[in-house]
């Protein structure tokens, strides 16, 4: 979506997103976007 297009990464292709959303630094960028979100 459009925030997604906004942030500083590269979404893998459909196959990998799976193994991308295990990653610690997925969970450190998750949270920090809740984080803002929630202001």
């Amino acid at each position: 979506g459009r925030v997604a297009a906004r942030l500083p990464v590269e979404l893998p292709p459909a196959g990998s997103r799976r193994e991308l959303l295990a990653t610690p630094e997925f969970v450190r960028l998750r949270d920090a976007l809740l984080a803002h979100l929630e202001g």
